[in-house]
């Protein structure tokens, strides 16, 4: 196995010794377990030449969630891949196979992205992906500390020992353990987890909350 990257300094907001990691997946129901069967997902398009195109796929498993697929690339939606289709192609691909049912967008860069991927979701026979479009004017530093306490009580990351560094995942977890908010650069990956906590898990609970009122 292609070696690992180091562990960062302690002090950063998500170093490995403070988040959730996971070295096997819960069961799903399906199998008898209790993760659900379907995944919901974030996806940030590049919004420059160094950002990245950044889609991170979660499954719910009781009250928490769990990272279990991404795609983390240098690429614009149409850019292309080894196998001559675009990028974009390539996370519709992962939406199919995760059974992403629910899909955040953000379309600060892109106006008909949403389009976009119905397109080629219809295209390909999947109708089961519900996409919510979002325009974020919150600086990322801000919404990224918004939600560090919701990510590192709710999400569990795949183990750095489940994939090599250089791969997507590698390269997405690494962005994740050793951002700090005096740069500007490898957000990408913690910003999608940000914008994915702000809408599935603290829009859950605050709509749990909500309920709860109207029952005093």
């Amino acid at each position: 196995m292609e070696q690992q990257e180091p562990v960062p300094p302690s002090g950063l907001p998500f170093d490995w010794k403070k988040i959730k990691t996971y070295y096997q997946l819960p069961e799903k129901a399906e199998n008898g377990g209790q993760r659900s069967n379907v995944c919901k997902a974030e996806l940030d398009p590049a919004r420059t030449g160094n950002d990245n195109l950044s889609l991170g796929v979660h499954s719910k498993c009781g009250d928490y969630e769990y990272l279990v697929s991404c795609f983390y690339k240098k690429t614009p939606l149409d850019g292309k891949m080894p196998d001559g289709r675009t990028a974009l192609e390539h996370c519709c691909d992962m939406i199919i196979d995760k059974n992403v049912v629910e899909l955040v967008v953000e379309t600060n860069t892109v106006s008909n992205i949403k389009q976009q991927i119905e397109d080629i979701l219809h295209n390909r026979g999947y109708r089961s992906c519900v996409i919510t479009e979002v325009y974020s004017t919150q600086k990322k530093s801000d919404k990224i500390f918004d939600n560090q306490s919701t990510i590192l009580e709710y999400i569990y990351y795949p183990h750095r020992s489940l994939y090599g560094a250089s791969s997507m995942m590698g390269q997405y977890m690494k962005n994740i353990v050793t951002w700090h908010a005096k740069t500007k650069d490898n957000d990408d990956s913690i910003d999608t987890e940000a914008i994915y906590s702000d809408k599935f898990i603290r829009g859950r609970l605050r709509a749990g909350n909500k309920a709860k009122l109207l029952y005093l």
